[in-house]
């Protein structure tokens, strides 16, 4: 009856100097482009389960701590069809990045960049771009 929206999490890590970890997509869409650790939550899977389970599978980190950020709708064009999504971004924290490393099928590289030096255009996703301008606004007030 209802065409509702896929859920997603992910997450916003950033270092002890403000970076923020980011991934560079391996596959459409945006192939290319800066994303964050993140993916779609499975059935019968917490949003919170799904965030770790997405860091762990794109980068080989372990959240010890993250904080819900905001949810943001957003369009995933796939296979010729425009999927609603509702993301779901928390901000988290790691020991270290000392143990990052990508999966290939999923991720180009991983990199740490100041949000506020990166394009626009370079950023994955309408959701993503809301986030990190909401993450600027804060910073500013």
């Amino acid at each position: 009856l209802y065409f509702n929206p896929n859920s997603s999490a992910a997450a916003l890590i950033f270092d002890n100097k403000n970076r923020l970890l980011v991934i560079e997509r391996a596959r459409e869409p945006a192939k290319g482009k800066y994303g964050v650790p993140g993916g779609f939550i499975d059935y019968h899977e917490s949003a919170e389960d799904a965030l770790r389970r997405e860091v762990k599978e794109e980068t080989n980190l372990d959240i010890t701590s993250f904080q819900f950020f905001g949810s943001f709708p957003n369009l995933y064009p796939y296979k010729q069809v425009i999927y609603p999504t509702l993301d779901l971004y928390f901000t988290a924290k790691v020991d270290s990045f000392e143990n990052a490393k990508i999966e290939e099928s999923e991720v180009l590289g991983i990199h740490l960049v100041e949000p506020a030096r990166v394009s626009n255009d370079q950023w994955a996703f309408r959701s993503l771009r809301a986030v990190i301008a909401k993450l600027l606004a804060d910073k500013k007030t």
